[in-house]
């Protein structure tokens, strides 16, 4: 797969859509998946819900929302910077952090499944578009 994934903040979405998306706790930022396509060597699937919560670390994957005009897209941070998905820079005067990519929310049969999702930040070495997006495991993303 060529292309990054397209996305859509949750609140933009039209109400049609939004009925049929998870409850989301507050405080989170989402994000649909309108166009599937990969980064950090996961594929995001169309309809699937992003969850983006507190803040952005080194090495961490994010949402990149754009300051004014424009669609959010994939980023990282590194070393206090933003890194958009094609590994380029992002001006913060241009773009900010929705926080750390923590979650995905994908729709099956048996309804929505959480995948939680983070990088290893200790681990990194390589510029972002290395740094992939792993698989953590299957449960309540805000359980105690």
């Amino acid at each position: 797969m060529s292309h990054t994934p397209l996305l859509r903040s949750v609140l933009d979405a039209p109400a049609s859509v939004r009925e049929l998306l998870p409850a989301l706790p507050a405080g989170v930022d989402a994000f649909v998946v309108v166009r599937e396509g990969a980064f950090a060597g996961r594929v995001f699937g169309a309809g699937e819900v992003l969850v983006c919560r507190g803040e952005a670390a080194h090495g961490d994957d994010t949402v990149l929302v754009a300051v004014g005009h424009g669609r959010p897209r994939f980023g990282t941070v590194w070393g206090g910077r933003l890194v958009g998905d094609a590994g380029e820079p992002c001006h913060p005067a241009r773009w900010r952090s929705a926080g750390r990519l923590v979650a995905s929310y994908r729709l099956h049969a048996e309804g929505w499944v959480i995948c939680l999702v983070g990088g290893d930040v200790g681990a990194a070495t390589t510029p972002p578009p290395s740094t992939p997006a792993r698989h953590v495991e299957q449960l309540s993303l805000f359980a105690a």
